[in-house]
């Protein structure tokens, strides 16, 4: 089973994807992958140079802050990078994928913020979306990246809205209470799904 997991930025979808990897199967971190291809496919990074400059390179790694101020305040600049990134994700996450096709026994959690911005619905048999009050979301970006009110606000308003993103998903978890809560939803959904399987088999 392929288990897609999605939300805004701070909303706890890799605190959840990781817990539900942790039951029975495998994790994918999309934002990981991307970093990946950004280091190691010479057409993103040669892309990306050319797009937004030179200077968001220093010694061959890409700045990522930088970038992303270039990005999150420019509707056309994050089509644009996206535009170069998706069909990379794509083409590398598609193999990672084929193992974990029904009828497989473990799953696949993919931890992918952008994956119905990228149009990857299809892709999953299992679409999982996390959704937290916007007010703890910026406390915790706050916290734990030092981000600034207007960074977390620029990079929120770029993401799908959780409204539409719902009508999309197939199990909405609403993170509003503790990590050791959100934890426990993880678990919860994988006792549902092993369940599920079993009565199918």
């Amino acid at each position: 089973m392929v288990v897609g997991v999605t939300g805004g930025v701070g909303s706890g979808k890799s605190s959840f994807a990781a817990e539900l990897s942790r039951c029975n199967g495998s994790l994918i971190d999309v934002d990981k992958l991307a970093a990946q291809i950004i280091e190691e496919v010479p057409e993103a990074s040669d892309r990306i140079r050319s797009s937004f400059g030179d200077f968001v390179f220093k010694e061959g790694i890409l700045q990522r802050e930088e970038l992303a101020s270039i990005v999150f305040s420019d509707s056309l600049q994050l089509r644009r990078l996206n535009d170069i990134m998706f069909p990379l994700i794509r083409s590398a996450l598609m193999p990672l994928l084929l193992p974990y096709r029904s009828p497989a026994k473990e799953h696949v959690v993919v931890d992918m913020a952008v994956l119905m911005e990228a149009e990857l619905d299809d892709w999953f048999d299992l679409i999982v979306l996390v959704i937290a009050p916007r007010e703890k979301r910026l406390h915790w970006l706050q916290k734990d990246r030092k981000w600034t009110l207007k960074d977390i606000s620029l990079r929120m308003d770029s993401q799908l809205n959780d409204d539409l993103k719902a009508g999309r998903a197939h199990v909405i978890i609403y993170n509003d209470r503790s990590l050791n809560a959100l934890r426990k939803k993880a678990r919860d959904l994988h006792r549902y799904l092993s369940c599920k399987n079993s009565q199918n088999t």
